[in-house]
């Protein structure tokens, strides 16, 4: 039976805060192999938790951010395994940004990410679920903070 195609969550993230939270997920990796992302606003879907519970599918995270002058305006992104999704509770023995401290009244999701090292992710081979258009697109038009996704490609992933 052919494995069923990952499901992608696409989370837009920024430097808001004065802190890049791609690198500071990065860091806290590096030393515990594991580390909680606190998503802001919306939180993500049950079907996300559900999907990770079922073991039916991978579960990636993508954290995007739009890239600076510096960076050429790019966005700039990486990609994550799940490991698992709280919604509206603080995980026991949370491993997070310790910059996160100062806006927990924000965090409305918490989202257990490992590294991942298998094949690239390419932004331009992602499309929404709800409106098939390509994510990128959303990106640029929509204020959500985050989009369900499949792979326009399967990519080997």
């Amino acid at each position: 039976m052919m494995p069923k195609p990952p499901h992608v969550v696409v989370i837009r993230c920024s430097l808001l805060d004065g802190f890049d939270p791609i690198g500071e997920i990065d860091r806290l990796i590096e030393v515990h192999e594991k580390a909680c992302f606190g998503k802001y606003g919306q939180p993500l879907g049950q079907e996300i938790k559900e999907t990770i519970g079922s073991k039916e599918r991978d579960v990636y995270a993508l954290l995007v951010r739009k890239g600076g002058n510096d960076e050429g305006g790019q966005y700039i992104y990486k990609a994550y395994r799940v490991l698992d999704v709280l919604r509206d509770e603080l995980p026991k023995n949370p491993i997070f940004p310790q910059y996160y401290t100062r806006f927990m009244s924000r965090i409305r999701t918490w989202v257990w990410l490992a590294a991942y090292d298998g094949p690239t992710f390419n932004l331009d081979e992602i499309k929404t679920r709800s409106s098939d258009q390509p994510v990128l697109k959303s990106l640029g038009h929509s204020m959500k903070g985050h989009f369900n996704c499949v792979l326009r490609q399967r990519n080997n992933i």
